[in-house]
C-alpha cells in the first residue's frame, strides 16, 4: 500500500496514458489539456521530474484536495507529454477526441483498486511470505485450542459446544474486523492520504479480502477441532493416555505445509533477486543519457509546384545549419539500417522488397543486423575498447561478428545503398574488422523503448550486432546527405550545442520541443 501511495499519490481513479507515433510539440498537447481540464471541470494529475532529478507532482484544472506542487504550465518546460495521467472520473469523450485530432493516443482505462489486494495472495514473493504467516496463524490458532482441549471435553458432555464455538468465532470476527478498520484509519492518519485516493481504496479492499478469508480458515479450524472434539474420549484425556489419531494429522499437515512455504519463499526470494539485479544492470546505461536531449526540429520540406514533389534542399540547409553548432561527442546517432524488409508488411510486399534488395546485393537477414553510429554513439554503446580502431579518414568503419564473416558483401552493398550511392566513394574504401561474436550492444534507442511502463524495450541489450561507424564528415558532404540529416535530428543532443541554437535567430523558430529523455526513463 506504501507503495502504490508513492507510485499514485493522488486522489484518483482512472489512469489515461497518453502517447503517439509521431513527432508533437509538447507545449500544444499540454494546451489541449489545461484548457479541456477547465472547460470540463476535470482535474488530472501527472508526475515529472525536475531538472534536480526530483519528482514533482502536477495539476491541470482545479486542485481541491491541494495534491499537486505546481499548476502551471511552465513547470512542464522540458518534460514530454506522453506518459501517465490521472483523474477521478474518465476523460470526457469531446476532450479525447480534441487530443486525437492533433495526433495523440489516448488510452483511459480504470485502476483496479479493487483486485491489489489479492496480488498479495497469488504473486510472486510477497504470496509465499502471505500463505508462510497464514499457515503460522493457523497452526498457532489451532494449538490455542487444543490448549483448552479437556474444558472442551467437559462441555461436550454437558452439552452445547457447538453454540460456544459458534460464539467464540463470531468474537474473533468482530475483534478482527474492528483491528482491520483500525489500521486502515491509521494508515490513512499517518500517511496523510486523501480518503479517497487510490492506496485508500486498495487497503480497504485488502483488509476486506483477508478477513473473508482468514475467517473462512477460522471456521475451518473451528469445524476439524470440532470433529476432533466430537470423537474423542474424555476419559483418557483427563488421564493423558490418548493419543489422537486425527490431532497428529493436523500437526503433521501443518509442520508439512510450513517446510513446503519455507522452501518456496527462498527458491522466490533468490529468483526475485535475480530479477531485480537483471533490471538494474540493464538501466545503467541509460544513465548515459543525462546530459542529452531529444529536439523537435520542424523542417520546411518546400514543395515544388512543377512535379508535386518534395523538395528536401531548405530542409538539408536548416539541419546543416542546426548541426554546425555541435561537436562530434556532442550528440549521438544510433539507428538501424533501412534496408531490410519490415516485419508489418504483407507476404506480396516482403516478397517484392526482397527481391528488390536481392538486386542490390543485400540479404535482408543480414541487413536487419546492422546498427549504424556515430563515434560518440559507439564509445557509450559499451564498445569503447572499438573505439580505437575506427578510421577516422575512411567514410565508414564495420565490425562485423565472426558469424556475419561471409556476409561482408551484403554488409557493404547495404551501407553503400544507405549513405554514398552515387557519390565517388567506393564500398572498397570501408574499413572492416571482424570481431568476435556473442558482444553485447546497448542500443540508445529511446524512441523505440516504452519509457513509461518497465518491459523488455527498455533492456535494449542486444548481441551480435553488425556495428558500422559513419564518418559524418563524409556522409554530410555526399549525394545522400539530405537522408542523413533527417535521421541525425533523431538523436539526442547536449546543452553546449543546443545553447549555442537557441541564439541563432536564423534557425532557432524551427526548434518546437527539447525533451530529456533520461528523466522519463529514470521516472
Amino acid at each position: 500500500m506504501m507503495e502504490s501511495a508513492q507510485d499514485i499519490p493522488f486522489p484518483v481513479r482512472y489512469t489515461t496514458r497518453i502517447s503517439t507515433d509521431t513527432s508533437l510539440n509538447s507545449s500544444a498537447v499540454y494546451k489541449v489539456l489545461k484548457d479541456g481540464s477547465d472547460k470540463f471541470d476535470v482535474t488530472l494529475y501527472r508526475t515529472f521530474i525536475d531538472e534536480n532529478g526530483e519528482e514533482r507532482k502536477f495539476s491541470f484544472g482545479t486542485d481541491a484536495d491541494y495534491v499537486a506542487e505546481f499548476h502551471e504550465l511552465t513547470a512542464l518546460k522540458d518534460t514530454s507529454y506522453k506518459g501517465m495521467y490521472y483523474s477521478v472520473s474518465k476523460l470526457p469523450g469531446e476532450l479525447i477526441d480534441k487530443l486525437q485530432q492533433i495526433g495523440v493516443q489516448v488510452t483511459s482505462t480504470e485502476l483496479p483498486w479493487y483486485i491489489i489486494g489479492s496480488q498479495m495472495w497469488a504473486n510472486g514473493i510477497l504470496a509465499v511470505v502471505t500463505w508462510s504467516m497464514v499457515l503460522t496463524f493457523l497452526v498457532s490458532y489451532f494449538a490455542s485450542l487444543n490448549l483448552y482441549r479437556k474444558h472442551w471435553l467437559v462441555g461436550r458432555m454437558l452439552g452445547g459446544v457447538k453454540k460456544t464455538l459458534a460464539k467464540s468465532v463470531a468474537s474473533d470476527l468482530f475483534i478482527m474486523a474492528v483491528v482491520s478498520i483500525v489500521l486502515w484509519g491509521v494508515y490513512v492518519l499517518f500517511n496523510q492520504v486523501a480518503l479517497s485516493s487510490l492506496s485508500s481504496y486498495a487497503l480497504l479492499a485488502t483488509l476486506g479480502l483477508n478477513l473473508v478469508i482468514l475467517m473462512s480458515f477460522v471456521v475451518l479450524i473451528n469445524v476439524v477441532f470440532f470433529i476432533i472434539i466430537k470423537h474423542d474420549n474424555l476419559a483418557k484425556a483427563l488421564k493423558k493416555t490418548d493419543s489422537n489419531m486425527k490431532q497428529n494429522l493436523v500437526w503433521m499437515a501443518g509442520i508439512l505445509a510450513s517446510l513446503a512455504a519455507l522452501t518456496l519463499l527462498m527458491n522466490q526470494t533468490v529468483l526475485n533477486q535475480k530479477n531485480l539485479q537483471q533490471q538494474l544492470d540493464s538501466l545503467k546505461p541509460w544513465q548515459k543519457l543525462r546530459a542529452y536531449k531529444a529536439v523537435n526540429v520542424t523542417l520546411p520540406s518546400i514543395e515544388d509546384s512543377n512535379n508535386g514533389e518534395i523538395d528536401a534542399r531548405a530542409d538539408t540547409k536548416v539541419a546543416r545549419r542546426f548541426m554546425d553548432h555541435f561537436k562530434d561527442d556532442e550528440y549521438i546517432f544510433s539507428q538501424d539500417s533501412t534496408a531490410k524488409v519490415p516485419n508489418m508488411v504483407s507476404q506480396e510486399q516482403a516478397q517484392f522488397m526482397t527481391s528488390q534488395l536481392k538486386r542490390e546485393g543485400i540479404d535482408s537477414d543480414v541487413s536487419k543486423r546492422i546498427r549504424y553510429m556515430n563515434l560518440n554513439a559507439l564509445k557509450l554503446s559499451g564498445h569503447r575498447n572499438l573505439a580505437g580502431k575506427v578510421a577516422n579518414k575512411k567514410p565508414a568503419t564495420v565490425f562485423l561478428p565472426e558469424k556475419f564473416k561471409d556476409h561482408k558483401k551484403s554488409v557493404l552493398n547495404a551501407i553503400y545503398l544507405e549513405y554514398y550511392q552515387n557519390s565517388g566513394i567506393k564500398k572498397s574504401d570501408f574499413e572492416v574488422h571482424i570481431v568476435k561474436n556473442n558482444e553485447k550492444t546497448f542500443l540508445f534507442d529511446y524512441r523505440g523503448a516504452e519509457l513509461y511502463v518497465y518491459d523488455h524495450s527498455r533492456l535494449q541489450t542486444d548481441t551480435n550486432r553488425i556495428l558500422v561507424v559513419i564518418n559524418m564528415a563524409y556522409a554530410f558532404n555526399s549525394l545522400g546527405k539530405d537522408a542523413t540529416y533527417s535521421n541525425v535530428l533523431n538523436g539526442l543532443f547536449k546543452q553546449p550545442g543546443l545553447k549555442k541554437v537557441a541564439v541563432d535567430s536564423s534557425i532557432n523558430g524551427q526548434v518546437e520541443d527539447i525533451t530529456s529523455p533520461y528523466l522519463s526513463i529514470q521516472m
